[in-house]
């Protein structure tokens, strides 16, 4: 794109016009042409214009403006054209200095806004950098996290392992013991007489040396209205198993008098006596569990042999150890 050369900017090329004689390229309001004068040029006209310059170097015999135009009005005078023309350059003079003016403002003002979008790289360059720094310290946060989690169920398969462990080796070290609920209290009570007794009751030599402890131990439940439950430890986990199946066997053979207090020799109201073996205390919450359970889901037994607690539905169905609470889920 050319460049005028009167005001120096470019020009389009629908306001393009080139001087005939000395072949320069001007606006046509600065070759002094109205915008009707221009798009009244024809083709042939337009090869034939001079620019003001050209036309006052040179004699009248140049192509004046009126020979140019073919529509204009052919007998004004001279006077006429110079104030036309006088007043066409001052229109050109003042919007050649505003339009000088606005670019120079427009420059400053584009140089300010490539600052600015300069500084806006720069920010978002740092912020970028920041937010890939914090991505980086999340991903390690969120491996740090995983393997941490990781641990952590390890951890807790060692914990639940131990604990079962633990309470196995609870369990194991009352494999000797019974307890008796429901016999009266007594200050001068002996037990080991009152279970050697009982042994007799149901028809089990038991001998003073088989009972190594007897023992009184507080209620789980706080209910002092019952007699605190006796703990005794056999010599053995056979004499154990020996004297409990007699109860048992006693209890079936005499089902309209099991065990109770009138056979022991205590007066008063006839109170049941119960003899099973000693739960730990996690087997103990366990067992209560699962009665409860049971009761809910309509199973007929629940019984604990050699600290393990069952349960079954009814005389023909299948028997189901509970182990843990988990187990509960299968008394369905």
């Amino acid at each position: 794109m050319s460049n005028c050369d009167t005001c120096g900017l470019p020009v389009k090329q629908i306001d393009k016009i080139t001087c005939k004689n000395c072949d320069k390229i001007y606006h046509h309001l600065c070759g002094k042409l109205s915008v009707s004068a221009f798009k009244k040029l024809s083709k042939a006209a337009r090869s034939k214009w001079n620019c003001p310059s050209c036309l006052s170097q040179h004699d009248e015999s140049c192509p004046s403006l009126s020979e140019v135009l073919e529509d204009s009005s052919e007998g004004e005078d001279n006077r006429s054209n110079d104030i036309r023309r006088t007043i066409r350059e001052e229109i050109r003079k003042t919007l050649r200095n505003e339009l000088k003016d606005f670019f120079k403002d427009l420059r400053l003002e584009m140089d300010e806004l490539r600052k600015q979008i300069d500084e806006l790289k720069l920010s978002a360059s740092f912020d970028i950098s920041q937010v890939n720094d914090l991505k980086a310290e999340l991903m390690a946060v969120q491996r740090a996290n995983t393997e941490l989690r990781s641990q952590n169920s390890d951890m807790q398969k060692t914990v639940t392992q131990l604990l079962t462990q633990f309470n196995s080796l609870d369990q194991s070290m009352r494999e000797a013991n019974l307890e008796i609920n429901g016999l009266p209290e007594n200050k001068n009570e002996v037990l080991s007489t009152i279970v050697t007794q009982l042994a007799g009751v149901v028809s089990y030599a038991l001998k003073d040396c088989d009972i190594v402890k007897c023992v009184r131990v507080a209620s789980m439940n706080k209910d002092k209205s019952r007699p605190r439950s006796v703990i005794v430890k056999l010599r053995s986990p056979r004499c154990r198993d020996e004297l409990f199946s007699a109860i048992t066997r006693f209890n079936k053979s005499h089902s309209d008098n099991k065990l109770n207090t009138s056979l022991l020799g205590y007066g008063g109201n006839r109170e049941p006596v119960y003899v099973s073996e000693h739960l730990s205390p996690t087997y103990k919450s366990l067992h209560a569990a699962a009665r409860l359970r049971a009761k809910e889901k309509s199973y007929k037994f629940v019984w604990v042999r050699y600290g393990k607690i069952f349960v079954s539905k009814n005389e023909n169905s299948g028997t189901i150890i509970i182990k843990d609470k988990q187990s509960l889920e299968k008394i369905v």
